[in-house]
């Protein structure tokens, strides 16, 4: 999936917005290596196809940093699109998606300043809150 910031008339692109950040992915997630095959094969670590079943036997995977759970950093949601174009991190409630010719709209909450404060005081000891950032994030996905 690619995201792209304006406007998209391709028949595959749906669209979104929301309140918040965006985030460096690393800041979220590092990668582990972990077994791929389930066969019991000796030195497996060492090895990069199975002699049973031929497959890889390990593979990368991203793992959320601690503080992420459910995809999301205490209150706040985690918008992921899993291929590293793109990470967010919302206000509750403010992300909405649509259709390519659909018209999004997000109402702003009343309390912003005060959800924006408690981001900040979340998100800041973790060293991913940048005030230039924070705001109305909109784009595509196109595939």
């Amino acid at each position: 999936m690619k995201i792209r910031n304006g406007f998209v008339s391709n028949s595959s692109t749906s669209s979104f917005v929301l309140i918040g950040l965006d985030v460096v992915r690393d800041k979220l997630y590092h990668r582990e290596k972990k077994r791929a095959c389930e066969c019991e094969i000796e030195n497996a670590e060492t090895m990069e196809y199975c002699s049973k079943c031929g497959g890889g036997v390990m593979r990368e995977v991203d793992v959320p940093i601690p503080e992420m759970v459910d995809y999301k950093i205490g209150d706040f949601p985690v918008i992921d699109n899993f291929e590293g174009d793109a990470t967010f991190i919302a206000i509750p409630g403010t992300y909405k998606t649509g259709d390519e010719y659909d018209m999004i709209k997000v109402k702003i909450p009343e309390n912003l300043n005060e959800m924006k404060e408690n981001m900040k005081n979340v998100l800041e000891p973790l060293g991913m809150w940048d005030e230039d950032s924070f705001g109305i994030q909109s784009g595509a996905t196109y595939g």
